[in-house]
C-alpha cells in the first residue's frame, strides 16, 4: 500500500514539473522573432533533474517498502 501511495506523488510531482517546463516553453515562443537560449537551457536543465530526482526517489520509496515487509515478515519490532 505504501508503495502505490509514493508512485502516484512521485507522477503528481512529475506531471506538476512537466506543466512548469510547457509554461516556460509556452513563454518564450511568445516572440518568435527573438531567440533566446535561456529558457530551452532551463527546460533542458530542469528535465534532466526531475529524472534524477524521480529515481531517487522512487528507488528511496523500493528501499522502505522493502524494509517495512522485513519487519513484518521478521517479526520484528519496527520501534
Amino acid at each position: 500500500m505504501l508503495l502505490t501511495d509514493v508512485i502516484r506523488k512521485v507522477l503528481s510531482i512529475n506531471i506538476m514539473g512537466i506543466g512548469i517546463f510547457m509554461l516556460l516553453v509556452a513563454t518564450s515562443a511568445l516572440a518568435p522573432d527573438l531567440i533566446d537560449p535561456i529558457p530551452q537551457a532551463m527546460v533542458l536543465t530542469g528535465i534532466v533533474v526531475a529524472a534524477a530526482g524521480s529515481a531517487l526517489m522512487l528507488q528511496l520509496a523500493i528501499q522502505i517498502d522493502q524494509q517495512l515487509r522485513t519487519d513484518k515478515v521478521g517479526g520484528k519490532d519496527a520501534n
